[in-house]
């Protein structure tokens, strides 16, 4: 019986709480993947989707340049939007999943506590 009890307190204290946060980290690594501020801070004044225009190479056509000028600008203004929202979300789900991994594994060690007091609790006023 002693054998069967410190085999459990083993896995419940040791294995399962270490299970949960190697599970959060790869979880943290898949969405770290999914979501790359690195590369996304790294192209933030880049063009959306690579789409530019070059401007004439031959002559001074002033109505040619400032088309290829604005659509760069509109270009550079969607990516930047489009960048720095998807990096808000990245860092609001990295929060978010920080936040369910320590409410998970609080849950899982305080949950036999809680269980033996709401017994006792529910004894009491029998």
């Amino acid at each position: 019986m002693s054998s069967q009890l410190a085999m459990f307190g083993k896995w419940y204290f040791l294995e399962k709480p270490t299970g949960i946060i190697k599970s959060y980290s790869e979880y943290f690594s898949a969405l770290f993947e999914i979501v790359p501020f690195g590369y996304l801070m790294r192209t933030l004044l880049s063009p959306w989707k690579n789409i530019i225009d070059r401007t004439p190479r031959r002559g001074i056509n002033i109505s040619l340049i400032f088309e290829a000028f604005c659509l760069s600008l509109l270009a550079r203004g969607v990516g930047m939007t489009i960048r720095i929202i998807t990096i808000f979300i990245g860092i609001l789900l990295h929060i978010l999943l920080l936040s369910f991994s320590v409410i998970y594994l609080m849950t899982w060690f305080f949950f036999p506590f809680l269980t033996v007091l709401s017994i006792a609790v529910l004894t009491a006023s029998i």
